[in-house]
């Protein structure tokens, strides 16, 4: 789990995030019109393609709906989400930095988009 200006995000959420946004670009939908389609803001669209919203059920399915996908095919792969954590930890766990040095780190080795 990545701790963000005191925000948790958890990776599976993160990659759930990613290919929401992928899957709404495909649709040439905005975060608004996506937003307007299933009932959100688009703020909250915006923090689920983030990672920093975590998403019911129901919403799955009203967002694979708008979209034009199935709901599994938002769903991230367990080993891809769970990959991606255990390179940052261990990444993280083996420098000497502090909480502030270990952020900046995060955000120079992350790869666009993730």
């Amino acid at each position: 789990m990545i701790i963000i200006n005191s925000m948790k995000i958890d990776p599976i959420y993160e990659e759930f995030g990613r290919g929401l946004r992928s899957a709404r670009k495909a649709a040439n939908l905005t975060q608004e019109a996506l937003a307007e389609r299933v009932g959100l803001s688009r703020t909250s669209i915006t923090n689920i393609e983030k990672g920093r919203q975590h998403v019911s059920l129901h919403v799955l399915f009203s967002l694979a709906n708008a979209v034009g996908v199935e709901p599994a095919e938002l769903l991230p792969e367990k080993a891809a989400a769970y990959k991606l954590e255990m390179i940052d930890q261990e990444l993280l766990k083996e420098t000497r930095l502090g909480q502030e040095g270990k952020q900046w780190l995060q955000r120079i080795i992350k790869p666009k988009g993730r």
